[in-house]
C-alpha cells in the first residue's frame, strides 16, 4: 500500500511542475510578467507577436499602386469599364488595373489586382529589430529591394520598403517609410507584390479563329515550308510549294493550337541576347495575316526548354521570350506532303456536270445530275446509257464507285524540282458548276512506278503511284470493269 502511495505522490509532484512551467512560460508573459529579476525581458520586444498588420486597408479603397526598383518602376492605377460577361449580352461595370507609365509590354490586369490586394493586407510574423542602424544588411536600398507606395481614396498614402528574404526563407524584411523598425513580412504577400516585367506580362498571347485569318505562312529552319490562303469556310488552298487544296487535318491542328494561346511563363521580357533561346534564328515560324483587323501575327519558335515538352517562343516585333507547351504543336515537324490534300484532285460529285475519262484505250463520257441531300433525284449517263439504277451486290451505286475510283487517287510524294515531260496515260476532264469550271487532270509517267500529276496543263508538283489505279474493288480499273459489266448485263436483260 505504501508503494502505491509513493507513486501517487510522485505523479502529483510531476503534475505540479508541468503546470508551473506552463504558467510561467505561457500565461505569466501575457500578464506583463518579467524574468523575475527586476529587469526587462531580454527577448526582442515583439518576437512572439504574430500577425502584425503592416497596412490594414481595404483593397477597394486603393486607387494607385507604385512598385519601384532601382532600375525600373511600375505605376498602376485602378479603373472601371463596362464589359459583357461570357454568354451574356448584358454589360456590367468591372474593375481593372493597368500601367500608366509603361508601353513596352502588355501587363496582366489580374496580377496587378493581386499585387494591390496583397499590399493592403500584408502582415508580419514578428519584429526583427526595433531601431535598426544598418538598413543595408536587410537588403534595403539594394538592387532587389522595392519601394511600394499605395494611394487610397481618402488621400492617405502608405509606403513600404521590401528588402531581402531572410536566411531561413521564412519571409522578407519589410519596413514602413521613414521608420527603422524591421519586420519579417509574409513571404506569400511579398512575392505577390514584388513583380517585375516577366511576372507582370499577360500570359494570354492571342486568340485566333479560322475565319479571322486570310493567309498562313510557315517556315522551318529559316526556309519557307508552305503558304496557304483562305479560299472559303474551312477551305484552304496552298500556293506554295504546290498549288493544291490544303489537307484539312494539319490545317485544323494549326487553328486548334492558336485558338486560345497562353504562355506557361515569361523567361525574359526585352531579351538582349536571343541566341541563348534559339530565337536569333528561329527553328519554326507561323505567320497569320488577319482579315478585318489587317496586319498579321507572327509566332516564332526557338530551342526546346524541356525536350518534347516546352519550347521558347516569341511574337514577331517583340523581344519578349516566353515558354509554351508543345502540346498541340505536333505538326511542326510533319513532312510537307502531309500539309497537302491527300488526293491528286478531289471534287464533290454535286459540283460536277460532265466528265471525260481516257485510260487504257477507253473513252468514258459521263453526264451527272446530282444535288446534296437529293440522292433520289440522281441521274447518271455513261456513254449515252442511263446507269443510275445499276448497283453491286451490296446495293451500292456502280457509277458512284467508278466516280470514287477517279477522284480517290492518293498522292505518294511531292517533287517541286522536277520538270516532267511526256504523254499522259490517264486523263480526267471535269466540267464543274463553279470555278475553275474546267479541270483537266493528267497522269504522266515518271518511271515504271510513279506518275507526275498535271492540272490544267501545269505540273502540280505531285507524284502518285501507278498501282493505285489497280486496287481491287476500289481502283479505277476495277470500278470501271464492274460498271461496264453491269451495263452489259442490263443491256442483255433488256433485249
Amino acid at each position: 500500500m505504501r508503494r502505491y502511495r509513493s507513486a501517487l505522490i510522485l505523479l502529483l509532484v510531476l503534475a505540479l511542475m508541468a503546470g508551473g512551467y506552463y504558467f510561467y512560460t505561457a500565461v505569466w508573459p501575457t500578464m506583463g510578467g518579467g524574468s523575475g529579476d527586476g529587469k526587462e525581458d531580454d527577448k526582442p520586444a515583439a518576437a512572439a507577436t504574430e500577425n502584425i498588420k503592416l497596412v490594414d486597408r481595404k483593397s477597394d479603397e486603393l486607387k494607385t499602386l507604385d512598385i519601384e526598383y532601382l532600375s525600373e518602376k511600375f505605376a498602376a492605377e485602378k479603373y472601371t469599364v463596362m464589359e459583357k460577361s461570357e454568354g451574356s449580352d448584358k454589360e456590367r461595370e468591372v474593375t481593372r488595373w493597368r500601367l500608366t507609365n509603361r508601353k513596352d509590354f502588355r501587363p496582366d490586369s489580374s496580377k496587378l489586382a493581386t499585387a494591390a490586394s496583397n499590399f493592403c493586407t500584408i502582415t508580419s510574423s514578428k519584429i526583427v529589430e526595433e531601431n535598426a542602424g544598418d538598413l543595408s544588411q536587410y537588403g534595403f536600398g539594394g538592387p532587389n529591394a522595392a519601394r511600394i507606395s499605395g494611394a487610397f481614396s481618402d488621400g492617405v498614402v502608405v509606403t513600404l520598403e521590401i528588402g531581402d528574404k531572410n536566411p531561413t526563407n521564412d519571409g522578407y524584411y519589410v519596413r514602413k517609410e521613414n521608420e527603422r523598425t524591421i519586420y519579417l513580412g509574409s513571404s506569400y504577400s511579398s512575392e505577390k507584390i514584388l513583380l517585375k516585367k516577366a511576372e507582370l506580362a499577360d500570359l494570354k498571347l492571342f486568340a485566333l479563329e479560322e475565319n479571322d485569318v486570310s493567309r498562313i505562312e510557315m517556315t522551318r529552319g529559316g526556309a519557307p515550308l508552305f503558304a496557304a490562303w483562305h479560299k472559303g469556310e474551312y477551305d484552304w488552298e496552298l500556293e506554295y510549294p504546290v498549288i493544291a487544296p490544303m489537307n484539312a487535318m494539319p490545317e485544323g491542328l494549326i487553328f486548334e493550337s492558336v485558338k486560345d494561346l497562353y504562355a506557361s511563363s515569361y523567361e525574359e521580357v526585352g531579351a538582349k541576347d536571343l541566341s541563348k533561346y534559339g530565337l536569333d534564328n528561329p527553328k519554326y515560324s507561323l505567320k497569320f495575316d488577319l482579315k478585318d483587323k489587317g496586319g498579321s501575327i507572327k509566332l516564332l519558335f526557338g530551342n526546346e526548354k524541356s525536350t518534347r515538352s516546352t519550347i521558347y517562343a516569341m511574337l514577331g516585333g517583340t523581344e519578349d521570350v516566353f515558354v509554351i507547351s508543345l502540346d498541340g504543336f505536333g505538326y511542326l515537324d510533319k513532312p510537307i506532303k502531309e500539309f497537302v490534300d491527300s488526293f491528286a484532285y478531289i471534287v464533290n460529285i454535286n459540283d460536277v456536270s460532265h466528265i471525260k475519262a481516257e485510260f487504257d484505250g477507253n473513252t468514258v463520257l459521263c453526264d451527272i445530275w446530282s444535288e446534296a441531300g437529293q440522292n433520289d433525284d440522281d441521274k447518271f449517263i455513261v456513254n449515252g446509257t442511263d446507269v443510275t439504277s445499276l448497283e453491286n451486290e451490296k446495293s451500292k451505286s456502280l457509277f458512284r464507285a467508278f466516280y470514287q475510283g477517279m477522284i480517290g487517287v492518293l498522292i505518294y510524294d511531292i517533287d517541286t524540282e522536277a520538270e516532267p515531260q511526256g504523254t499522259p496515260e490517264i486523263t480526267f476532264l471535269y466540267e464543274l458548276e463553279k470555278e475553275p469550271f474546267t479541270m483537266l487532270v493528267e497522269f504522266v509517267p515518271k518511271d515504271e512506278r510513279l506518275y507526275y500529276v498535271f492540272r490544267n496543263k501545269e505540273y502540280a508538283g505531285l507524284l502518285v503511284e501507278k498501282r493505285v489505279f489497280d486496287k481491287p474493288e476500289e481502283g479505277l480499273r476495277a470500278t470501271y470493269r464492274a460498271l461496264a459489266e453491269g451495263m452489259e448485263k442490263a443491256a442483255q436483260d433488256a433485249a
